[in-house]
Parts: C-alpha cells; sequence; structure tokens
C-alpha cells in the first residue's frame, strides 16, 4: 500500500470540502448516488510529487506496452500516489503482453479522487473501471451505477486465486460485497501494526515488543520507554505518537479489541452506542491521556511539524517517538529512498495488542469495480481476473504495496517488503484475527465526525474541555438522529 498513501485530506478528520460535498447515501432504488466525500482513511497524504501535480485533473501516465492496432479501449482510474500510476503500468504491461487486441489505460486522478469521480459521473467520463478504498464504493453500488460480478466469478471461479473471496475474514466479506452480492476485485490491501523504532528501545532499555501482547503491556511499555528516554538524556522524544485525526478509522481496534461497538451492528446499524465505556476509555487514553503524562507527542507539536500532513508525515519516522499504528504504505517512510530520516530507521512491527475480548485489527481490502455504463464490460472482466492473479500481483509486491489475498501476503508480498524495507515481520501484517470493516450501512463516517458531533466530540477530548465520556454521552443521540433521519427517509433500507 501507499508508499504515502490513503489520505486526501489530512487536516482534520474531514476538511471544509469534505463538509460541502457530504450527502446521504442513495436509496436502494436505482436513483444515481451522491457525492461520497473523501474520508481521512488509514494512510497518508499523498507525497510531495502528487501534491505538486494536484492542480490538473489527470497527472500524465507513463506509457504502457503499445496494443495491437484496431486493439479494444478499456480504461482504469488510479489513485493518486505517484507510486499507484507506476503499479497499475506494470500490471496493465503484463495484461497487454497476453492479450494485445485489449488496451487498458490508466487515469490518474490527484488531488481529491473521490471529487474527480463526481466529475466523471456529471459529465459522463467515468472510466470503464474504478479504483476503490473498501468502505467507499458501496453508496454506489446502492445506486445501481456498478456491475454485480456474481455470475463472472461463479462461471470463473476455477481460474481465480481460491482465497480471492475469503468468507471467514469479515474484512474480506464488507469490503468486497454487499448484501450478498459481490461488486469488487481485491487488487491490493493493507492491514495496520504497531511500528516500533528499534535504536528508542535500545536507548530506553526495554525489550521489544511481543506478538501476543496486551493492551496492558502496551500502556507498561509506554511508561518503561519514556523513563527510559528520559534517563538517557532524550529530550522531546515520546515512546507513542497517537493518531489524534483518524479517531475512528485507526482507532476503533482499541475499543473493539475490548468488547465495545460503536453500532448495534456494522451492516444497517439501526442504535448509536458511542457511549460505550469501552470507546470512552480507548478515546481518552489516546487522544488525551497518554499525551498529559508525557508519554505521547502532543496534537500540537505535531502540527509544528508538517502543516496540514503533519499526522502522517512527522513523527515517528522522524525519530520523535518510538511507537505509532501504521499500515503497510508507511514503511517507506521508515527505510530506502523515500525515508523521512535520510539512511532510514532501524524499526520493526508487532500485531496491534490485544484486548479483554481478545485481538482486533483494522484490514482494508481495496477493489476494482467495472461501471455500469461501460460498453466493454466483458474485457473488463478479462482484465481484473488478471489484475488479481499472481502474474497480476507481482507488479503490485515490487512497487510497495500489499498484495490481494492472505496467501499472496504471505508468500509474495511479504519477502519483497522484507527485503525492500529491512524489517523481520512481515508475518504481522498478515494476521487475520478480528479484522474487520469500519463501516457500513446507509450513512458515511463522514456524516457521523460532522453531523453526528463525533469530530467536535473528539476535539474537545484533545483540547481537555471534556472527559471523553462527556463529549462521547453528548455527540451519541447527534450520531442517532444522523441515523434516525436517514432511516426515516429510506424505511426500506
Amino acid at each position: 500500500m501507499r508508499l504515502s498513501r490513503r489520505n486526501l485530506v489530512q487536516t482534520t478528520f474531514i476538511g471544509a470540502a469534505a463538509l460541502a460535498a457530504t450527502g446521504i447515501l442513495a436509496a436502494c432504488s436505482g436513483s444515481p448516488a451522491p457525492a461520497v466525500v473523501p474520508t481521512t482513511a488509514p494512510g497518508a497524504a499523498p507525497t510531495k510529487a502528487a501534491a505538486s501535480a494536484a492542480q490538473s485533473t489527470q497527472a500524465p501516465a507513463a506509457a504502457a506496452q503499445p496494443a495491437a492496432a484496431g486493439a479494444v479501449q478499456i480504461s482504469v482510474s488510479v489513485w493518486p500516489d505517484v507510486s499507484d500510476l507506476q503499479i497499475n503500468n506494470g500490471v496493465i504491461a503484463g495484461y497487454t503482453k497476453k492479450n494485445p487486441k485489449i488496451s487498458v489505460s490508466p487515469q490518474q486522478w490527484v488531488g481529491n479522487y473521490y471529487q474527480k469521480l463526481q466529475v466523471g459521473i456529471a459529465g459522463g467520463t467515468v472510466p470503464d473501471m474504478v479504483y476503490f478504498q473498501g468502505w467507499m464504493w458501496q453508496p454506489y453500488a446502492l445506486g445501481n451505477q456498478v456491475v454485480d460480478l456474481d455470475d463472472n466469478i461463479a462461471r470463473d471461479k476455477a481460474s481465480l486465486p481460491s482465497d480471492l473471496f475469503p468468507a471467514d475474514l469479515d474484512a474480506y466479506v464488507r469490503q468486497l460485497s454487499l448484501k450478498g452480492k459481490h461488486y469488487g476485485m481485491p487488487v491490493d490491501t493493507g492491514s495496520m501494526v504497531m511500528y516500533y523504532n528499534k535504536d528508542l528501545f535500545d536507548a530506553s532499555g526495554v525489550p521489544y515488543p511481543k506478538d501476543d501482547w496486551t493492551q496492558q503491556d502496551f500502556l507498561d511499555t509506554c511508561q518503561k520507554v519514556q523513563d527510559g528516554l528520559k534517563k538517557a538524556g532524550k529530550d522531546k522524544i515520546y515512546a507513542y505518537q497517537p493518531n489524534y485525526a483518524n479517531d475512528y478509522t485507526r482507532d476503533f481496534r482499541w475499543w473493539r479489541a475490548n468488547g465495545g461497538m460503536e453500532f448495534d451492528q456494522l451492516e444497517d446499524p439501526k442504535k448509536a452506542t458511542w457511549d460505550a465505556p469501552e470507546i470512552a476509555a480507548a478515546w481518552q487514553l489516546e487522544l488525551h491521556d497518554l499525551s498529559n503524562k508525557g508519554q505521547a507527542i502532543s496534537q500540537a507539536a505535531l502540527l509544528s511539524g508538517g502543516g496540514s500532513s503533519a499526522f502522517y508525515n512527522y513523527g515517528i519516522q522522524n525519530g520523535l517517538a518510538a511507537m505509532k499504528v501504521e499500515g503497510p504504505w508507511f514503511l517507506p517512510q521508515m527505510w530506502g529512498d523515500k525515508a523521512a530520516t535520510k539512511g532510514g530507521l532501524k524499526f520493526d512491527v508487532v500485531p496491534a495488542p490485544k484486548g479483554s475480548a481478545g485481538p482486533s485489527e483494522f484490514w482494508q481490502v481495496e477493489p476494482i469495480v467495472i461501471w455500469k455504463t461501460s460498453k466493454h464490460q466483458d474485457e473488463c472482466w478479462d482484465y481484473l481476473k488478471f489484475a488479481v492473479s499472481s502474474d497480476g500481483q507481482q507488479p503490485v509486491a515490487e512497487g510497495g504495496r500489499m498484495t490481494n489475498t492472505p496467501t499472496s501476503i504471505t508468500n509474495q508480498w511479504a519477502p519483497v517488503a522484507q527485503k525492500l524495507y529491512n524489517f523481520q515481520n512481515a508475518k504481522a501484517f498478515a494476521s487475520s484475527a478480528g479484522a474487520s470493516m469500519v463501516e457500513t450501512g446507509g450513512v458515511s463516517t463522514d456524516q457521523f465526525a460532522l453531523k453526528g458531533g463525533l469530530h467536535a466530540a473528539r476535539d474537545a477530548v484533545i483540547n481537555g474541555s471534556k472527559t471523553a465520556k462527556e463529549a462521547l454521552s453528548a455527540a451519541n443521540p447527534q450520531v442517532q438522529a444522523v441515523l434516525d433521519a436517514w432511516y426515516k427517509d429510506h424505511p426500506n433500507g
């Protein structure tokens, strides 16, 4: 995943532009889906190269292998990061070599990716295939704008990876299917793990964390590392870097691991339960207490180092924190030619710590869908079959992204990633325990954050004006009101 990867808006949980574009999802009828705004997703701000190109709608694509004269022309959207274009060109080149009568054109949308999709919808210029984050395509399926792939999957099952749609992994089920129908073909993935700086652990005299550690182990480690750093004379270096900007998508593992749930169910939720004590406890620690104790770098310190993208582009990779929860897209910031610290840092990763209810992790599965307006749906399906195959996934692994299935992650991606980024525990990324989708149903996380008051509640906890219990108790009725309003307008879901 993203060498600099999944956030289009990183200044806050949602930017002001998101507020302007936010809308309730389409009803289950065939009506078009309204604008879906970019969520502050588990990942990064665009790279400097992508940011510099953001003034144009499309970045120039490197030339793929020429197709034969008279070839069928199909197109696919590409995420803004420069590495994504390189990866897509690699996949396309491999496909074109085997299928010269089909030409695939990558269309990279830099800047606000999902707003570019809305422009394409309004102008009737959506590519034949569209790449999505795993929780962003559902409104378009509800709006009858993407192709149901079930018949194709059933017909060609023997030629697809056996674990392409693992029914026992919630993350895959929720991010590739909706109401029992499959709409997306997974082309890359990314799970969240705990990164740790070996040099800072060594300086503090604290043993490295282990794969089976608990949340209490994590808290004990924060205290010991901070005490050790202070003893070693390392001022303004902290044990931990919280995810202040991503208090939902990056942090739900903390409360779900202790049995807390923010809604009664993840699919078509009816009741908001953001006032659950497990959520308040997680928010209190992550957003306030660890910083207040001097064990975590503060929000203000992060903002001072990187402006709007500081939450992602500044901190542990600069040697300022010993631990941070991140995904595989973060690896190049720690080691290699894109590393934030020249020469890179000695680091490794472990799974997120277990809670009283066991482990819980976020595993994003990111699909390409076929747009219903495409006149070449059969050719698109043929391309996607190659993109999810081991041959199609090789450019993904070599480009730094995490591949698409549990088997390919272990056998294809891990050896490449360990060598490229000089770390050992790649298996931590392939852990499936507790992997889960953030949200599904008729209302987006953006709407819960803004209209539901979660954004304001988060800020109040960070600045200390309210405890997490107070802030969430006040926000939960607002979240419920957002849900109720949607179901009032869409009684059939």
